[in-house]
Parts: structure tokens; sequence; C-alpha cells
């Protein structure tokens, strides 16, 4: 059954990559029966997968419950970066319900976590989401210092994606700030 609940949580994830994430949640509450049933350790990821495919679908309250199993369940004991993950995926569903009082508190959280353990690849991820959570509450300046904080990083470790990620929300911070010609420079 192990095999299976293996094999079942990569599918997935493949769907979930292709942003069919109702397919992957199809995938992912197979992958938690098993765990539960034969009481298989990675029960934690699944709870992160399921509750970030959720925010996928915007379905933010659903989310919020999954990353909410997964912090209690590391209660027990878990690796830090299934604890980040579960800060930063609770702290985005509340970004996604409008509470950014809260999502605040779940960021610190996750990074208070990420950089007590130097997980540098959710460290950028983190300073992002609270760069954009910033910048929706109209704090353009701490914005930019949040976001710079995660670029560096991405650069350091030549990780595209998030500076790729970056870049987009760098393109809307120096719109807010009027400078529109660098704002156009990102989104190239």
């Amino acid at each position: 059954l192990e095999e299976i609940a293996i094999a079942s949580n990569n599918i997935g994830l493949v769907y979930f990559q292709i942003n069919d994430f109702d397919k992957a949640l199809v995938y992912f509450k197979r992958t938690l029966e098993i765990e539960r049933d034969i009481q298989l350790d990675g029960i934690v990821a699944t709870y992160n997968n399921m509750g970030l495919a959720h925010g996928g679908l915007s379905e933010f309250e659903e989310s919020l419950s999954n990353f909410t199993k997964a912090i209690e369940e590391c209660e027990s004991g878990c690796d830090d970066a299934y604890l980040v993950e579960a800060y930063n995926g609770a702290g985005s569903a509340h970004y996604g319900m409008g509470n950014s009082a809260k999502a605040e508190e779940y960021f610190s959280k996750a990074l208070k976590v990420a950089l007590k353990s130097n997980i540098e690849t959710k460290i950028i991820i983190i300073y992002h989401n609270w760069a954009k959570l910033l910048l929706e509450g109209g704090n353009v300046d701490q914005a930019k210092i949040y976001l710079d904080s995660s670029q560096n990083l991405a650069e350091k470790l030549s990780y595209r994606k998030w500076e790729s990620q970056n870049f987009q929300l760098y393109a809307k911070i120096f719109s807010a700030q009027k400078m529109f010609e660098k704002a156009y420079e990102y989104q190239k």
C-alpha cells in the first residue's frame, strides 16, 4: 500500500503542476486515505499538497483547513520544511480571504522556522508572498524591501522560477510608485 500512496501522490503532483487542481485533489485524497489506514509518514506533506490545490481553486477556507491540519500534525514532530510550507500556506490562505493580519502572522512564523533551519528556497517564497501582502496593503516601500530579499536569494540560488515571479511583482511595485518605464522593464 505504501507504493500505491507514493504513486497516487506523484500523480496528484503532476496534475497540480499542470494546474488541474480538481484532479490533483482526487489523487491527494486517495493518498491521505492510504496514509491514514496504514499510518504512513507523509500525511503532513499530503495535507500541504491538498492545501495548495484548494488554494489554486481559490477555495481558501478549505485550503486553510488543510494547512491547519498539517500544522497540528507537526506538533507531534515533522521536518521543518513541512512546517514552513504549512505556515506559509496558511498565510496565503488568509491572504486569499482578505485577512492581512492573520496572513502576516503566519508568514512571520514560516520565516522564523525557515531562517532557523536555513531553508533558502522557502525563504524566497515567504519574502515574495509577504511583499505581495504589503503591496496590496499600500506599504510599497516595505514591499520592495521584502521583494529585494527574495530576489537576492533567488539570484544567489539561480532559482529562475522565483526570479520570474519576483519580476512580475517588481513591475507592480514600480507601477504603484508611478515609475512606469521601470515597471515596463520588469514586464519584458
